[in-house]
């Protein structure tokens, strides 16, 4: 029975890490208008302020998928090619000074 329930696990992990990226991607596709949102609780902008706003936030997502996201992505793709292999001290030191230096 036990073997049972195991053999599900991964197409369980599976499931919730498709899910997370998708709402992962719904929340980033979505941060100029969270931002605003909580930006609203602690000051009121009025129309030309919120036009310098958004224009503000959208220099800064420009600026941040042009660099950011790519190196994300790199890191992604050396940790997805790590846990191919088994995972050893060295290795795992390396993944994470990658990760610490940024």
């Amino acid at each position: 029975m036990r073997q049972r329930r195991l053999r599900w696990l991964p197409v369980l992990g599976a499931l919730l890490a498709l899910g997370a990226c998708s709402l992962t991607q719904l929340a980033y596709n979505r941060l100029d208008l969270v931002a605003r949102w909580h930006l609203s609780d602690y000051v009121s902008l009025d129309d030309d302020q919120e036009r310098q706003f958004d224009a503000a936030f959208a220099e800064l997502w420009d600026w941040h998928r042009r660099t950011e996201l790519p190196q994300y992505a790199e890191q992604l793709r050396m940790l997805a090619a790590a846990v191919e292999q088994p995972l050893t001290q060295p290795v795992l030191e390396r993944l994470l000074q990658s990760v610490q230096l940024r």
